[in-house]
């Protein structure tokens, strides 16, 4: 794809990012969250110009920067707060016009309850349950 071609699609994401964040700051967000929000919408931009975009980011460009950061180590509660924030900037290009869909949805998001759970199976099956029997009550 022309070099040129590729710099107009992450333009425009750039611009729109540039909007949003104008946006989120008239809101009433603190400086430091605006901060965040653009970091990590940088963070996506730069992973998915490197990947030759052909159009607008779709879900598979969302579904392989999800895939980079748990195969990196990113924790899945951290992820999915990512994802949550992008997809809250495709809603507001949605609704600008800048873009016709979001490519996010909530079957992107990783679990972060199977990441949180206990092992609880492994824990009772190492205990040893004392015995329930009359002359080990106490009574």
């Amino acid at each position: 794809m022309d070099k040129n071609i590729k710099n107009i699609f992450v333009e425009r994401f750039h611009k729109a990012v540039d909007n949003y964040l104008s946006d989120v700051k008239y809101t009433g967000k603190s400086v430091s969250t605006v901060g965040n929000y653009k970091r990590r919408l940088k963070y996506f931009e730069d992973f998915w110009a490197q990947g030759c975009p052909q159009g607008p980011p779709v879900r598979a460009d969302v579904r392989a920067w999800r895939d980079s950061m748990l195969d990196k180590g990113t924790s899945a509660k951290t992820v999915r707060q990512y994802l949550i924030e992008l997809g809250a900037f495709f809603n507001f290009c949605v609704d600008e016009g800048i873009y016709e869909e979001n490519p996010i949805n909530s079957k992107l998001y990783p679990s972060v309850r199977a990441e949180n759970q206990r092992p609880t199976s492994i824990y009772w099956k190492a205990q040893t349950l004392p015995s329930c029997s009359p002359t080990n009550r106490g009574a």
